[in-house]
């Protein structure tokens, strides 16, 4: 597009530019409808004289077209040196001085449309780059060193809560958003830094001006002069909130796991899917007898040995590697311990819960005992409660099978009773009636003495 208040001027260099293969959508004489032209228009540049009729001149017409992100050529024979200074404010892409000829006037609009066409690339990809540093909260940062000037991209002053015009855009005004508590930690890392001991690759916190605290990680170089003087630093702002906060909140929650599994009576271990012990509890330490430190990292198998072939290796991996659910109960001989087992798998490996049941086991196997015990002794109750044939003279038992014994060998037999043998005092006068007297004497004798002694 033309702007020209000179026809004639204006239709010379309409006929140059379009034998130059150059399509010109219109002419204008006034700025006011240079302006109002590009909305419908859409010039990829304009030639603009600087002096034009009208309220609006070519350098106010010129601000408007850079607005709109129009490139403008200035055409001027002569202008005042304040003129072309307000002229430079709105960033021309050249001037060309009347009268031109045709090498000028290509060159001047082939650089004009060249530099326009980078510099709409470059916007292109800074707006990406910023679109980028908004998606993932990273912004980037550039301190000149020796003019204490710092420069931060849009998601910093996003990050930090500030508008540009609020921040001081010095290393002090950054230092001012630091928590108080990590201030010194990062002038110091700064420092180390600038003397080359350590790389600036750091985590702390920032309140933000409404006094929200923000994580940020941020890494940076060091540029030097040829005499190893810092002069610039250069790096990256992440925000790291959501992290930090995720990240805290699985130690709390980690905490409170381990609380409850170290209150729990049971022994409780967690391994991996190569049987590596993860995680124990105070009771399995206790009942494996082993210190923390030669259990945790270590492989099942490694620290017992003993296990392999047993039901505790063959239900443990069970459930690692089939994802089966097991329970069960063994004894373990090194130990000389009974232990009652589960095994609950997980993506991870298992978790496997285990007590202590040896006092338990004894007892059922006590209770087992004695059952049998009463069990015996209630059969031979039994067989004495029966009807026994009993010979009236010789008074001998005849058993199941038919055969005739004495009483004491048939008691005996079907239980545990001991006998010794006497006479009764009927037997004795029927048997020794002369002696009769004197035996039932000395027989009162002994008893009034047995309970005199009593």
């Amino acid at each position: 597009m033309i702007v020209e208040d000179e026809a004639l001027i204006a239709m010379e260099l309409k006929d140059r530019l379009e034998l130059q293969d150059y399509n010109v959508c219109g002419t204008m004489a006034r700025g006011e409808d240079a302006v109002r032209g590009i909305v419908d228009l859409h010039p990829d540049l304009t030639l603009m004289d600087i002096n034009l009729a009208g309220e609006m001149n070519g350098i106010e017409a010129a601000g408007k077209m850079r607005e709109n992100g129009i490139p403008v050529i200035y055409l001027t024979a002569y202008s005042s040196p304040e003129m072309v200074r307000q002229a430079a404010h709105t960033e021309p892409y050249g001037f060309l001085v009347k009268p031109f000829n045709e090498t000028e006037l290509r060159a001047t609009v082939e650089t004009a449309l060249y530099k326009h066409g980078m510099e709409r690339k470059l916007r292109a990809s800074e707006a990406r780059l910023a679109e980028a540093q908004r998606i993932a909260h990273i912004g980037n940062w550039d301190w000149d060193v020796a003019k204490n000037e710092l420069y931060w991209s849009d998601e910093i002053y996003r990050i930090f809560g500030v508008n540009p015009q609020e921040f001081g855009a010095t290393y002090e005004a950054f230092l001012s958003f630091v928590h108080a508590e990590d201030r010194g930690y990062v002038d110091r890392s700064v420092q180390e830094a600038f003397k080359g001991k350590s790389s600036y690759n750091i985590e702390h916190r920032v309140v933000r001006p409404d006094g929200e605290m923000r994580y940020v990680h941020e890494q940076a170089q060091v540029f030097r002069d040829g005499g190893g003087n810092v002069v610039r630093m250069a790096g990256t702002v992440q925000d790291i909130t959501k992290r930090k906060i995720a990240e805290e909140k699985s130690r709390e929650a980690s905490h409170l796991v381990q609380e409850i599994l170290a209150s729990v009576t049971d022994a409780f271990a967690a391994v991996d899917r190569e049987a590596r012990i993860t995680y124990l509890n105070d009771h399995a330490v206790t009942l494996w007898r082993h210190a923390r430190e030669d259990l945790l990292g270590k492989s099942l198998w490694v620290v017992f040995p003993e296990a392999l072939g047993t039901p505790f290796y063959k239900e443990v991996m069970k459930a690692v590697e089939n994802g089966e659910l097991v329970h069960f109960e063994e004894l373990y001989p090194p130990f000389n311990t009974w232990f009652e087992v589960d095994v609950y798998p997980s993506p991870e490996g298992a978790s496997i819960f285990f007590r202590d049941v040896t006092a338990r086991r004894l007892a059922q196997e006590e209770r087992e005992n004695l059952v049998q015990e009463l069990t015996r002794a209630l059969a031979n109750v039994k067989t004495l409660s029966a009807m026994l044939p009993i010979c009236s003279a010789c008074k001998k038992i005849r058993d199941d099978k038919g055969y005739w014994s004495q009483i004491e060998e048939y008691v005996r037999k079907h239980t545990d009773t001991q006998f010794s043998h006497g006479i009764c005092p009927d037997c004795v006068r029927t048997l020794y009636p002369e002696v009769a007297d004197s035996v039932e004497a000395r027989l009162k004798e002994v008893q009034e003495r047995e309970g005199q002694e009593e």
